[in-house]
């Protein structure tokens, strides 16, 4: 994964230590974050609409979404 100790990984999440740029780097490239996003918090109006949406469905909507997105996608790559 990373390449931490787990006691790191802790120590970075309570805010006992900070990462050097390489392992924060890691952390959001293993997170599918940006770092941008992570250091600035930077989503977009809509993404945060959209996950507040998407907290609210039950596990059978979110399949159904995550179907519908990936034929979005599929079809798009298509083009």
């Amino acid at each position: 994964m990373v390449g931490i100790a787990a006691s790191y990984l802790s120590e970075i999440e309570n805010k006992r230590t900070v990462p050097s740029f390489n392992v924060l780097s890691s952390l959001c490239q293993t997170l599918n974050v940006s770092l941008d996003d992570l250091i600035f918090h930077t989503e977009s109006d809509q993404i945060e609409s959209i996950t507040r949406l998407l907290s609210q469905c039950n596990d059978k909507q979110l399949l159904i979404i995550k179907a519908v997105i990936e034929t979005l996608l599929q079809f798009n790559n298509e083009l």
